[in-house]
């Protein structure tokens, strides 16, 4: 049996073994009962939670991350929307000892630096561990990205008299970081985007500072990337401007042809710059990232996890054969980073910016745009991956790159398919591995 097979069969969210090693984690996921739950847990009485979104959740090693979008009215009438994240364990020990180690002291923090602190509990029948946005267990420092004036002061470098007068979340995830977006005031008001996270802030300046220059020197800005504004390397904040321009859409044709002729452009412009940084990948470390998550899943469902960890298998053996020179590489490199304005063409996300082999970029391009076009019930994904690699070869790309852009693709399809389990997106999951089932049988892979 295929592993897209067994995924229609796997509802990962009603894993027998996940729901024994986290018991409270049927009644964490249902937003009724959350809604109930919360409104006891932080309202102390006063006001109400008028609503709980569906979560978002991301399983881990000892303890399933949830995250919901509440609307919340007070006793005044108003209502505020607030991000509750959690955090449920096996045993309610080990909820309360996260709660009193690892959120408690960011609440003290907080107060030190005069703002409120928001709310954290424990609820003991789910052995669920909350708090209140900005606090939570992976990112203990992201309070001071909400600091008006700390982001100030970190953007003063490039922008003296800039003012900070909002901040808002954009995107929280376990392992992918926060995104933040700021309104600042310097000599007009401008949009701001900051990501903290665990990423190397000097690589991505470094990186974007010198693409500049080069872009500048070359007069070539058919390509165009964010503009580095600031780091604090003490709270892993980097700044970035905001880039003008629309996300392709891939369920129309005209968009699909315009996103991978531009992909091939911004590769091949990020490959031949001759731009270095400080931070390197290899294949060996993308094999190691999707196989630790393969082996969080292989931990509940070990027939799935059996089968990622031998795709790995298979590619790291393979991979091991001919490796060529390092390049400036964008890290995550995917139809969702692109942007479109006009002819032009820009991409998002520098935080895992380094150095790596062409292969990195082009691989980690044709996984999503696969998935992709394969959940939108598309057929075009073969001769536009295609496209893609012949266009980046057109264009000076590194050539001979495709048999190991096709290794970095089965490493990401892996991946994918084990974030899309950890984060119980049934559908998903589907929709990967039947692409990876493919690609393997295309290349004559077991």
């Amino acid at each position: 049996m295929t592993a897209a097979a067994t995924a229609l069969e796997v509802d990962p969210a009603a894993n027998p073994l996940l729901r024994a090693r986290f018991p409270g984690l049927v009644h964490t996921l249902d937003p009724d009962t959350m809604r109930t739950a919360l409104q006891s847990a932080l309202t102390d009485g006063r006001g109400d939670v008028v609503a709980c979104s569906k979560p978002r959740a991301e399983v881990g090693a000892t303890s399933c991350f949830v995250q919901w979008a509440v609307t919340f009215r007070a006793d005044t009438g108003e209502t505020s929307e607030i991000t509750v994240v959690g955090s449920t364990f096996s045993r309610v020990e080990e909820a309360r000892d996260f709660e009193r180690t690892v959120l408690a002291p960011q609440v003290r923090e907080m107060r030190a630096h005069g703002n409120g602190p928001p709310t954290t509990c424990v609820i003991d029948s789910l052995n669920l561990a909350l708090s209140v946005f900005p606090v939570n267990g992976a990112l203990p420092l992201l309070h001071r990205a909400l600091d008006l004036r700390h982001v100030a002061d970190v953007l003063r470098a490039t922008l003296p008299d800039a003012r900070v007068t909002r901040a808002e979340l954009v995107e929280l995830r376990r392992a992918r970081g926060c995104v933040l977006r700021y309104q600042v005031l310097a000599d007009s008001e401008t949009t701001v985007y900051g990501k903290v996270g665990h990423h190397a802030t000097d690589a991505v300046a470094q990186g974007l500072n010198a693409l500049e220059e080069e872009s500048a020197a070359r007069g070539d800005h058919e390509a165009f990337f964010p503009h580095w504004l600031g780091c604090s390397p003490e709270t892993g904040l980097t700044l970035v401007s905001e880039l003008c321009g629309t996300r392709p859409d891939l369920s129309a044709s005209g968009d699909q042809a315009a996103a991978v002729a531009g992909a091939a452009r911004v590769a091949a412009r990020l490959h031949r710059s001759g731009v270095r940084v400080q931070r390197h990948h290899t294949f060996d470390d993308e094999v190691a990232r999707a196989r630790e998550a393969a082996e969080l899943v292989a931990r509940d469902d070990p027939g799935l996890g059996s089968r990622l960890l031998a795709v790995l298998e298979s590619a790291e053996s393979a991979g091991h054969r001919g490796a060529p020179a390092a390049v400036l590489a964008h890290g995550s490199f995917a139809p969702s980073q692109l942007v479109m304005d006009g002819a032009r063409i820009g991409v998002l996300d520098f935080d895992r910016l380094c150095m790596c082999e062409p292969g990195f970029d082009l691989g980690r391009f044709t996984a999503p745009l696969r998935v992709t076009l394969a959940k939108n019930d598309s057929g075009a994904a073969g001769a536009l991956a295609g496209e893609f690699l012949g266009r980046y070869l057109d264009l000076g790309g590194a050539a001979g790159s495709e048999t190991r852009a096709g290794l970095y693709e089965l490493v990401s399809l892996t991946r994918m398919a084990a974030r899309s389990w950890l984060q119980l997106k049934r559908s998903r999951l589907h929709h990967v591995l039947r692409v990876l089932d493919g690609r393997l049988a295309e290349m004559g892979m077991p």
